[in-house]
């Protein structure tokens, strides 16, 4: 620059972008304060944690955010993984949240008792723990899930250029981990829920490659993994006829289980799937076969930008899907959906419900929507 000052941003690694330091040859630097105040970062997830408040994520560069649930107390609460893309997943164990984000699938652990400070040594908090997957294959962590015996349990989508996610789990106690390729061969697992009754992991599976690679696989699947004896029990389409990809799984009663069943618009867009209308499946795990199918009325609209795994239910066990549209709700016992409402703003990326209230977010802004 004139007068010899080179210019630089040592905060430039975290994405704070805050520090602009002056130094000129021979002379110490000079650390310049930047106040500047942006439109705001477009949100990519969105979590109820294990203290009762929001957490989310910002992407590219990837913030960690937290509020209350009326959305006062509002704190960017900076960088959560040296990943610097997004948090693809979240989970609560033992009062702390487990932070899974993209790229190289890593893994940070944060304990919302005690002071942010980031980092990847003793003492940091969020902790930095890196990839659980040891050959760096899963790169997109689709969902991370807490087990009862305390292993988190991490389904990614592969690297680029790759096909097969993988399924990997750590144990914060001891740091150990481990990691499977695949759990069935060129497909990714996108979606879990743990079932108690069974004591086995359902699985939710997407024909997702890694990016640059096109998809060679016409259907998803469903899988049943023991984890105690870590290793795949059952796979298949559970008696679905091209069973799309299976990327929302929520606990009914009787130990049933809802499906979203879906394909994704990136996968058409950029891997060459063939595009697919989304459907609710109502499935019994211990038989493996579903139960009922239906497809999604063509008016409820296309699902967000980031909204695509859009199943959930409240305290209450009542089940609610979105699209980008609105809201709609699944009959107890059926497949069968009504229209709920329309959303004034687009959902892009869909949140929990608590209590009542759907928690969304909308390009930037995080928003909620109260449920009848």
């Amino acid at each position: 620059m004139p007068g010899g000052w080179i210019a630089s941003m040592p905060d430039y690694e975290s994405s704070v972008y805050r520090t602009l330091r002056m130094q000129r040859a021979g002379e110490a630097p000079q650390d310049l304060r930047l106040d500047w105040a942006g439109a705001g970062s477009v949100l990519f997830l969105i979590h109820h944690g294990p203290d009762g408040k929001i957490y989310g994520s910002s992407y590219l560069p990837e913030h960690l955010f937290r509020c209350e649930l009326d959305g006062s107390g509002m704190v960017d609460l900076g960088q959560c993984s040296t990943s610097l893309g997004e948090a693809f997943s979240m989970a609560n164990f033992e009062g702390k949240l487990a932070i899974a984000s993209y790229p190289s699938a890593r893994l940070s652990l944060y304990d919302p008792a005690l002071p942010y400070r980031f980092g990847t040594g003793p003492g940091a908090n969020p902790l930095d723990v890196g990839p659980i997957d040891d050959g760096m294959i899963g790169y997109r962590p689709h969902f991370t899930v807490a087990l009862p015996d305390g292993k988190l349990w991490i389904g990614a989508a592969p690297n680029y250029g790759l096909r097969s996610g993988t399924l990997a789990w750590f144990d914060p106690r001891t740091a150990q981990r481990r990691s499977h390729r695949s759990v069935v061969e060129n497909l990714t697992p996108v979606s879990a829920l743990w079932l108690p009754g069974l004591q086995r992991l359902l699985i939710g599976l997407s024909t997702e490659p890694g990016s640059g690679v096109q998809v060679n696989r016409d259907n998803g699947a469903f899988a049943l993994w023991d984890p105690v004896r870590d290793c795949l029990d059952s796979a298949g389409d559970f008696g679905i006829a091209e069973v799309r990809d299976v990327v929302a799984l929520v606990p009914a009663e009787g130990g049933l289980v809802y499906a979203l069943l879906a394909r994704p618009p990136f996968l058409v867009e950029h891997h060459g799937a063939k595009p697919a209308s989304a459907a609710i499946a109502l499935i019994d795990p211990a038989q493996q076969r579903a139960l009922a199918v239906r497809e999604l009325p063509a008016g409820y609209g296309e699902f967000g930008e980031f909204g695509f795994k859009a199943l959930r239910a409240d305290s209450r066990g009542r089940v609610f899907g979105t699209t980008a549209k609105g809201v709609y709700r699944v009959k107890p016992g059926t497949c069968e959906t009504e229209w709920v409402g329309e959303s004034p703003v687009s959902i892009d990326v869909v949140g929990p419900i608590v209590d009542r209230t759907l928690y969304f977010g909308s390009k930037w802004k995080l928003m909620v929507m109260d449920l009848p």
